[in-house]
């Protein structure tokens, strides 16, 4: 980190960080559906270098879909991010009724 940053402040909702660049995450969604059938997702940024990527697929996904789809998220948000997968049924939206495709816990 560079000297005197502490951090990001400012998250811009639907947008992810990593070295200080900004990237949004929403743009790849094409590229998630042409290569694994995904029909709805959420990114969680758990720490500045590890994503979940939860999707709801067409049908269930196989080791290469899952490698596809790590190597779009690491090329499209420009990090080697670790990325965790997992399917779910459903993706919920918030309390107040909005779907949130980027998710920072940082």
């Amino acid at each position: 980190m560079a000297a005197g940053l502490h951090g990001v402040q400012g998250n811009t909702p639907g947008s992810s960080f990593s070295d200080f660049s900004r990237h949004w995450p929403h743009l790849l969604y094409e590229s998630f559906e042409s290569a694994a059938g995904v029909t709805q997702y959420q990114i969680i940024q758990h720490s500045l270098e590890k994503l979940e990527f939860r999707c709801t697929t067409k049908s269930p996904l196989n080791g290469e879909q899952k490698r596809a789809l790590t190597k779009i998220l690491q090329e499209g948000l420009g990090y080697p991010f670790a990325i965790e997968i997992s399917e779910v049924d459903s993706i919920a939206r918030s309390a107040s009724g909005k779907f949130e495709d980027f998710i920072s816990r940082v």
